[in-house]
């Protein structure tokens, strides 16, 4: 054979490789585009695109957005380089936003109406940890010089972790390089789609019991330590802000967990399967307390069959919940006392009309009381601040 067959013979594989690499790349564009609104990112995982333009929004309310430098709102960019009032900076997960609400009715915005003579900066974003809140609050917030921080988390910490292992700098650079070659080898990148639809429809099952989430109890307290040690290193007055979830969506896992206290098995087992059957983020919860369930009523084999699970969905912003929100609340509260920090939260929001939605996202009246309560905590900071001077003279 020629050299020039040869030659020949070899380039048709290369060929028909670019040719699908770049069908792939016109298909992907137009399907896979979920959140246009973020860019990852190797140090915090994820950020606000800069300079961004379009809709943020679900169902039928969808408003126009647009970012400056860093992922900053632009009209926070603006105020960030032209005001020179005290600043408040509001940050962390996306609590302080609605999907279906505008953001003029958020409560970061009806606050700054309170209080005329601060600017308020909004820096929530979407699927935050309290790892990631102590990377804004180093990168982001500190620079902007804030006379008050906000942070709100807590929901996304006790997801189901999407990268194998907890939060952390090392995670979020892996991650970010992984996100790199699939976002740019479309072909590699459907080869992880039909694995995944693979895992999810055949014969590879996760133990619950193995499964972590993105920042344990544990973590989840020295990241709190962390936020509090740098905010006091630079004399800022801090307040958590702890966002408690819906109770619709995990009405029937508590419902279970009462009378599985009760020892009253057969209810606790009826609530735990419609908890599963619910098909949310308590979802996978219920399965470990029905693991439990049956495990008392002696019945070993349901109890490890339950504990398997295949199926399920996972983004960047985690999977279902693998704690109780009793157990992030009451760590939060603890640390916030032992240091003296305000603590503020939602766990008089009883029912499901001060909430948008079945996570922890804010109806109208849901974010017009949470602007009222920090109105008040803001002017007892302010309070204690002016009687602090005194003391010191």
């Amino acid at each position: 054979m020629s050299i020039k067959k040869s030659s020949f013979f070899l380039l048709i594989p290369f060929v028909l490789v670019l040719i699908i690499e770049c069908g792939l790349k016109i298909y992907f564009t137009k399907q896979y585009e979920s959140y246009p609104s973020i860019v990852m990112s190797p140090t915090i995982g994820w950020e606000w695109k800069p300079f961004y333009k379009g809709k943020l929004g679900s169902e039928n309310v969808w408003y126009d957005i647009a970012f400056g430098k860093q992922g900053f709102f632009i009209e926070d960019y603006d105020k960030i380089l032209h005001s020179k009032k005290p600043k408040i900076v509001i940050g962390c997960d996306s609590f302080l936003y609605t999907t279906q609400i505008e953001k003029q009715f958020t409560f970061p915005l009806l606050l700054e109406k309170m209080l005329e003579d601060h600017d308020i900066i909004s820096l929530g974003v979407f699927g935050y940890s309290s790892f990631q809140c102590k990377e804004m609050l180093i990168q982001k917030i500190l620079p902007l010089d804030p006379k008050t921080v906000i942070l709100s988390f807590g929901f996304n910490d006790r997801r189901l972790t999407p990268y194998g292992d907890e939060d952390s700098h090392f995670t979020f650079l892996k991650n970010y390089f992984m996100h790199l070659i699939s976002r740019n080898i479309y072909t590699l990148k459907l080869i992880e789609i039909i694995k995944s639809k693979m895992i999810a429809s055949n014969y590879l099952y996760y133990n619950l019991e193995e499964l972590v989430p993105r920042v344990s109890v544990q973590a989840f307290r020295i990241h709190l330590l962390e936020i509090i040690k740098i905010v006091k290193s630079k004399n800022i007055s801090l307040i958590f802000l702890y966002p408690t979830t819906n109770p619709i969506l995990s009405k029937n896992l508590m419902n279970g967990i009462k009378h599985l206290n009760n020892s009253n098995f057969s209810l606790s087992k009826k609530f735990f399967l419609k908890a599963i059957a619910d098909n949310n983020l308590s979802s996978g919860l219920a399965r470990k307390y029905l693991a439990i369930t049956y495990k008392k009523m002696n019945l070993h084999d349901e109890s490890q069959n339950t504990l398997l699970m295949k199926n399920f969905t996972v983004d960047i912003f985690g999977g279902d919940h693998m704690y109780l929100e009793k157990d992030y609340y009451e760590m939060a509260k603890a640390v916030a006392q032992e240091n003296n920090i305000m603590f503020l939260d939602t766990l008089d929001f009883k029912d499901n009309s001060f909430y948008s939605d079945k996570f922890s996202h804010l109806s109208l009246k849901g974010h017009k009381i949470v602007a009222n309560k920090l109105y008040s905590a803001l002017r007892k900071l302010q309070v204690r601040k002016i009687l602090l001077k005194r003391e010191n003279k």
